[in-house]
């Protein structure tokens, strides 16, 4: 059970640090009011647009190589989340593996700053 639980759990700590850190860039750098920095982030869905909106201010963009750039192999991580769920992680090692690279991601995450020219052209 843990084999499947696991990569949830994971996901939902980087949509965490997503979270904490798209609220701080929609209200500090653009200056969105707590009401609309709500509306934005209620409406994310995927790991990947909590990552777009966290990284490059735009839930649209595609964020490969911003999380590239912030946490190499980071978006290899992400996507895993999803077929983790799905398929058992074999050892306690590949476990153990999967919650260090989490707190690295989600670590960059957070101490981000002034990425958003790094996800290509708007």
């Amino acid at each position: 059970m843990a084999d499947h639980v696991l990569p949830a759990m994971c996901r939902v700590a980087v949509e965490a640090a997503c979270l904490e850190t798209a609220r701080r860039r929609l209200r500090d750098e653009k200056g969105l009011g707590l009401r609309a920095v709500e509306e934005r982030v209620e409406s994310l869905e995927r790991t990947k647009s909590y990552v777009s909106l966290a990284l490059l201010g735009d839930e649209q963009q595609h964020a490969r190589a911003a999380v590239e750039r912030i946490c190499p192999g980071g978006w290899t991580l992400i996507e895993a989340f999803n077929s983790g769920a799905h398929t058992p992680l074999p050892t306690v090692g590949d476990r153990k593996v999967l919650v260090r690279r989490t707190k690295t991601l989600a670590a960059a995450i957070r101490s981000s700053t002034g990425t958003q020219s790094a996800g290509g052209a708007r």
